[in-house]
């Protein structure tokens, strides 16, 4: 097997872990009532779950993938790497799902960040481990 399908293997194991982080931190959240929008068609058949989580793999490993991209300009060791990585994707989907909507509960501003972090987080950390690179440091002649 080439390097790239084990790349792209290991990207959807990392989207993978993350969803199931994300089940696992959604679990943790109180059940709210919901006063503006109708349920969905998967909220109605049941079929939500199952959708989320496939959902959840292309999304997290697509995020996953962009650490590729970004991998060589992020300083310290591979876990620094992943995890400098991890909260900053942290910010920007903190930031994007503290946008006020009406339908929101109050605590949700809360719990749905926390669950979706440290998905992000754990994503970030095992793209360190499995991707980061080592940076090696030059011997100097002394000018600079």
């Amino acid at each position: 097997m080439n390097s790239a399908v084990k790349n792209i293997l290991k990207i959807l194991l990392i989207g993978l872990a993350a969803t199931i982080v994300r089940i696992i931190g959604q679990l943790f959240i109180p059940a709210g009532e919901q006063t503006v929008l109708a349920p969905s068609v998967f909220a109605q058949n049941g079929t939500m779950p199952l959708v989320f989580t496939v959902y959840g793999i292309f999304a997290y490993s697509l995020i996953a993938a962009l650490f590729l991209l970004i991998r060589n300009r992020l300083g310290g060791n591979r876990i620094l790497q992943g995890l400098k990585y991890g909260l900053s994707c942290c910010v920007v989907w903190i930031a994007y799902l503290l946008e006020p909507l009406p339908h929101v509960a109050a605590i949700d501003r809360i719990t749905y960040p926390a669950a979706d972090s440290l998905a992000l987080i754990a994503m970030g950390l095992l793209l360190g481990w499995l991707f980061g690179k080592t940076k090696r440091w030059k011997r100097c002649c002394g000018v600079c």
